[in-house]
């Protein structure tokens, strides 16, 4: 069984919410592999699956990290079409249909290359 694509998560001092998010493993005609994050516009890249992942990480905790620092993670969530509600205290991902179609970018991927979609838990920073 292969491990999960995102270890571990942002690392704030704020409290985590693990949320499960589709990712998209793809590689170009280069060989160069790619790993992203449709719901967030988040992608990471490397020589091989394994460095793409970790660049993933990388990526994911610097996206969370500015986003909180400038209290900009809901709105953005929401851009990316995201139901956040502080009311109820919920977040939830779009699902993938509704991310395809909003983001160009992914359908593309998905109509012209060969690709892995996984369905993985990332943590992101909870809100009050």
């Amino acid at each position: 069984m292969e491990t999960k694509i995102i270890k571990g998560g942002w690392a704030g001092n704020h409290s985590v919410v693990d949320i499960e998010v589709p990712v998209i493993l793809f590689s170009d005609e280069n060989n160069i592999h790619y790993a992203l994050i449709p719901s967030l516009d988040v992608l990471g890249y490397g020589k091989s699956k394994k460095e793409a992942k970790e660049s993933l990480h990388i990526v994911l905790n610097e996206y969370f990290e500015y986003t909180t620092r400038n209290n900009t993670l809901l709105k953005d969530l929401r851009k990316h079409g995201w139901d956040v509600s502080r009311k109820r205290k919920e977040i939830e991902p779009p699902s993938f249909v509704e991310t395809l179609k909003n983001n160009e970018e992914a359908k593309q991927i998905i109509s012209t290359r060969d690709y892995e979609k996984r369905s993985e838990s990332i943590r992101i920073p909870a809100f009050a």
